[in-house]
């Protein structure tokens, strides 16, 4: 394993050489991506929802409740609908900025059902800010399992190659020559 290992590395670092020696690129160069959208913290956005809720709950208006969320969040999007609903503007185009946040995609389709049927949106509010927390606690399940597997991978490549040498060979050696002796 040790052996096939070093030839690799000298296949690669021989290609790397001779690509050099040729005038030709080593690697192709990176591929660009195009820009994604930023990415927010998933717990600072159930928080902001949290927050928006209590207000809800303690008997504030959407307006009112949006303006004290925009006050502590670091999100400018619920500056922005504060704003939007402050002026008297549709709901449907106050909340479009805030649901294309990743992970608040689900608030414009609450406010058009709040619009159209009158259900509560604190209700949604919770359902989104349970699916953000479970999707945090998921990722850092999934991290925690990838740290066991590298964690287990010094094992495979160092010690079990260093039981069979220090401690199988000798074994199998002594055994050897007793035998054909």
């Amino acid at each position: 394993m040790i052996a096939t290992l070093l030839v690799v590395l000298a296949l690669w670092l021989w290609d790397s050489h001779i690509s050099y020696r040729l005038g030709m690129p080593a690697r192709a160069s990176p591929i660009t991506l195009p820009r994604r959208a930023p990415h927010y913290d998933p717990n600072a956005l159930a928080c902001d929802l949290d927050l928006f809720i209590a207000c809800v709950h303690a008997g504030l208006s959407i307006t009112h409740a949006t303006a004290i969320v925009a006050e502590s969040s670091s999100l400018s999007q619920w500056s922005h609908v504060a704003r939007m609903l402050s002026m008297g503007v549709h709901p449907l185009r106050a909340w479009e900025e805030l649901a294309e946040v990743d992970g608040l995609e689900e608030i414009a389709v609450l406010v058009r059902n709040s619009l159209r049927s009158g259900s509560a949106l604190a209700s949604g509010f919770e359902r989104i800010a349970h699916t953000l927390r479970a999707q945090v606690e998921d990722h850092a399940v999934e991290r925690a399992e990838k740290a066991g597997v590298l964690i287990a991978l010094p094992l495979t490549c160092c010690f079990l190659p260093a039981f069979f040498v220090l401690g199988l060979a000798p074994v199998l050696i002594t055994l050897g020559t007793t035998v054909f002796h």
